[in-house]
């Protein structure tokens, strides 16, 4: 059972990802905004590439805010 309710957790997420996605690098944005983690070999290898760097801006969320805006001080924001 609990094997069906991440597929379909999963599948949830796609359809969210897809129903809001102008174009495929907007998909693989949406997919890290919906939290779905790649597997490991899928990210080395398409590590630097620009669908890696839309799926990873939208799973640690650096396309929603801009640079600057993370880093101002009493942002509230994690400084890394």
């Amino acid at each position: 059972m609990k094997i069906s309710k991440t597929i379909n957790g999963y599948s949830t997420r796609i359809n969210t990802a897809f129903s809001t996605c102008s174009g495929f690098m907007d998909f693989m944005f949406h997919i890290g905004y919906q939290g779905i983690s790649l597997p490991i070999w899928f990210r080395k290898f398409f590590a630097k590439t620009k669908m890696h760097r839309a799926w990873f801006s939208g799973f640690y969320g650096g396309g929603i805010v801009g640079v600057l805006e993370r880093y101002k001080p009493n942002s509230g924001f994690i400084k890394y």
